[in-house]
């Protein structure tokens, strides 16, 4: 991460010799300012008296300095360009269907709706879905618990066992947990998650426009998604399409949003939801989704 123009890891040094102080083969694990000399050679030199060995038998700051000016040029030198007609030729992937809902499947996506207005239900639903074609999905999760989610998911699917639903409780900002969560996806291969709530997932004021980039640059790291957004308590039009509450980049940045607005039906035990496309940057316009759970 940049902070003040310095760049800062988290090192973990591993270290099998015999008499080794370690912990779980780690000699340290701490942040390191990589943009800082002097920093790099106190942590060389605690290391080579953890490690219990002397300069002349192995060069504990050379190493250390060399693992961060790798990490200060990778971070420097970015993604390479390419010729645009050398991208891949079949164009992007097919977009998810899930009940006429169409869910880009290489890109981040809304449903976004006031409070209680199923953003949840829809999101399990969503994932519920692909789990069944058996793409490995993650519920990721600020607002609620495991066990609520498994009687929803009972409800929607029965009580066959779903082996690519994946459930994961953060309780940290989307930019503290995105490493985390992205070890997670790497182990079990998946390939979509869904984020419940982004007011929940950011860290400070949601008009803030650079919580907004903070927040869409952690997804970056992270598989596509769909998340449950809030709206402004300012909406009063139920005709309007409604966007994410806060900084206008929630909004902006995703490549689709679904609004979702519902009605009571004829008993309380009835609720109808029409699924609305509001923001659609790609492919065939698609049409609104009407869907009714008992």
């Amino acid at each position: 991460r940049r902070e003040r123009h310095q760049l800062y890891g988290e090192v973990d040094v591993w270290c099998d010799w015999a008499g080794a102080l370690t912990f779980q083969r780690s000699l340290s694990c701490s942040d390191l300012n990589l943009s800082a000399q002097t920093a790099r050679e106190a942590r060389g030199k605690y290391c080579a008296a953890r490690a219990k060995s002397r300069p002349q038998d192995f060069d504990w700051p050379g190493l250390i300095d060399e693992v961060c000016r790798r990490v200060i040029e990778a971070e420097r030198n970015g993604t390479e360009a390419i010729v645009l007609d050398d991208a891949p030729a079949e164009g992007p992937p097919q977009d998810f269907i899930v009940h006429g809902l169409a869910i880009p499947a290489d890109s981040h996506s809304q449903f976004v709706t006031d409070g209680g207005g199923l953003k949840s239900l829809m999101l399990l639903l969503v994932l519920g879905e692909m789990a069944k074609q058996g793409i490995p999905v993650a519920l990721v999760d600020w607002e609620w618990n495991a066990a609520r989610h498994l009687g929803r998911k009972r409800r929607l699917f029965g009580d066959a066992r779903l082996d690519s639903l994946y459930y994961l409780r953060c309780r940290n900002a989307l930019t503290i947990e995105k490493d985390h969560i992205r070890r997670f996806c790497e182990q079990r291969a998946i390939r979509f998650i869904g984020l419940d709530s982004i007011g929940a997932a950011c860290d400070g004021k949601l008009a803030d426009d650079d919580i907004a980039r903070a927040y869409n640059r952690a997804l970056d790291d992270l598989p596509p998604s769909i998340s449950a957004a809030h709206v402004p308590k300012s909406t009063l039009d139920p005709s309007a399409d409604l966007k994410a509450f806060g900084s206008a980049f929630f909004h902006n940045y995703a490549r689709m949003t679904w609004t979702l607005k519902k009605q009571v039906g004829a008993s309380d035990d009835v609720v109808t939801i029409l699924l609305v496309p509001h923001k659609q940057n790609d492919g065939t316009r698609r049409p609104p989704v009407g869907l009714e759970f008992t």
